[in-house]
């Protein structure tokens, strides 16, 4: 699920202030704008999802002691691989169930698998994933999601052997994406199967030689510093090998989820902060996915609580008639003194206070999905003209910035909750308060702990230097170019 008040999101006007050039991206916590998504991502549909118009109940749905029918089973662990060295995956059927593939050797997923096999440091063709699966107990004939959190960086996807929506293709490494496999997956057994390309990127090469620095490079994938960087091993001034160790693979969790009829696609929390900071309006926006072909009525239940406080939960029922497919509905939960995010270095004016916003979707007896986001009420500011031109405001007072960037590690896969925890820790005894996210997207983990910590982030897209027009047919079945 996607929620548009994560730090990455809600900070990120940290990053646009500081490039003028940009500040026009800066609406992007409301779904309203057409722009453009990968096949399959999680936010594929949603610019033209209807909005329905919620009637407000006076008080929240009764939820006690109705079952949750929203579940999710971990697709991590052992899967068994195989490099497609001479590209014959697709035309031997290796994503058929019927393909022996017991002599293909096993890796953990998720991985970078150059780390796990050193064979495939220098390897840009096709890997090949295959798992079996049972459905558990229960799960037939509701609706199931596969999603995955992260690939790196062409993935297309089977299951059963069958071809999922979109021909089952993806590009990107940090936009979660998903397929709809209700009608695949069978009681028993099945099999996932996932060809993932991590390609050499040839925009890097002018003219028929290697770039000899890396502002003249021409680059086609949108990796940031994951194919091309001055810190990354082989690194980018070296010439020919410079892309000798690639950083592809299944580098997220896998999930098969379960709900029931109408399941929540997406939230998107926009805290409006009055002027005088004494009161807010949480502005919600849900994207809801009725999985039936008839109307459904049902209704949400939004409650609004504390998490680094006590206090009275608040919160908004709705009533709601949804068509079939994708839908959205605005909302919103008037706050009275509401509790502001502060930088961690900064307790003479508060702490880094967090909501949680609980969404329930009650249906026939049951709660058919639930969906938790935690968020932070802040307000950033900075202007280019007056007095005060280039001060950085957090809640209306100046802050001043101090910090570096940020590149934990290149293997995204390698990276976890302990891992953000401990560098948070280390970099608050640097007193240092903002963190630059350079040319590349973290893991969630990563800023959920920035939230939770108190650190200010400014979140850079994955580009880097230059890029090539695409004067070419961009293909995500195309392996090389």
């Amino acid at each position: 699920m996607i929620s548009a008040a994560r730090s990455f999101v809600a900070t990120a006007v940290l990053g646009l202030a500081l490039f003028p050039g940009v500040m026009a991206l800066a609406a992007t916590a409301r779904p309203d704008l057409a722009l453009p998504v990968m096949p399959n991502s999680v936010f594929s549909g949603m610019d033209q999802a209807p909005r329905i118009v919620p009637s407000r109940m006076d008080a929240l749905p009764a939820l006690e002691g109705l079952p949750v029918k929203s579940e999710a089973m971990s697709l991590g662990g052992l899967w068994r691989y195989q490099a497609d060295t001479d590209e014959v995956g697709l035309s031997e059927h290796w994503e058929a169930v019927s393909y022996d593939d017991r002599e293909w050797a096993e890796i953990p997923v998720p991985s970078n698998y150059s780390r796990e096999d050193l064979t495939l440091q220098s390897f840009f063709g096709p890997v090949w994933f295959r798992r079996n699966i049972t459905l558990p107990d229960g799960w037939d004939g509701m609706p199931l999601t596969l999603r995955f959190e992260g690939v790196d960086y062409f993935a297309r996807v089977w299951v059963n052997g069958q071809t999922l929506a979109g021909n089952g293709e993806h590009e990107g490494y940090f936009n979660p994406f998903q397929f709809d496999v209700t009608d695949l997956l069978v009681p028993g057994d099945n099999v996932v199967t996932v060809m993932v390309t991590n390609p050499y990127d040839y925009g890097q090469d002018q003219v028929g030689f290697p770039t000899i620095y890396p502002t003249l490079a021409e680059k086609v994938w949108i990796k940031g510093i994951f194919n091309f960087h001055d810190l990354r091993p082989g690194d980018g001034l070296r010439g020919p090998e410079k892309q000798d160790i690639g950083t592809g693979g299944i580098v997220g969790p896998i999930q098969l989820e379960k709900t029931g009829d109408v399941s929540v696609r997406a939230v998107f929390i926009t805290p409006d902060l009055a002027a005088d900071y004494r009161s807010a309006e949480i502005q919600i926006d849900l994207v809801l996915e009725n999985h039936t072909a008839a109307d459904r009525t049902l209704q949400v239940a939004l409650e609004l609580t504390g998490v680094t406080f006590s206090a009275p939960p608040v919160g908004q029922g709705l009533t709601v008639t949804l068509p079939s497919g994708l839908s959205r509905i605005e909302a919103s939960i008037p706050l009275s003194s509401p509790r502001l995010w502060w930088p961690y270095d900064h307790p003479e004016l508060g702490n880094p206070d967090l909501y949680r916003l609980t969404t329930s979707v009650v249906g026939e007896g049951a709660i058919d999905d639930r969906h938790v986001e935690t968020f932070g009420i802040r307000r950033v500011e900075m202007t280019e003209e007056g007095p005060e031109a280039y001060w950085f405001k957090i809640n209306g007072k100046r802050v001043f910035l101090r910090g570096t960037n940020v590149i934990p590690t290149e293997w995204l896969a390698e990276t976890d909750r302990a891992l953000f925890e401990q560098d948070a820790a280390l970099f608050k005894e640097t007193h240092m308060n903002v963190q630059r996210v350079h040319a590349h997207v973290q893991a969630d983990p990563f800023y959920d702990v920035a939230d939770e910590q108190g650190i200010v982030l400014h979140q850079d897209f994955a580009l880097q230097w230059e890029y090539s027009p695409c004067d070419f047919e961009r293909s995500l079945s195309l392996i090389h170019i």
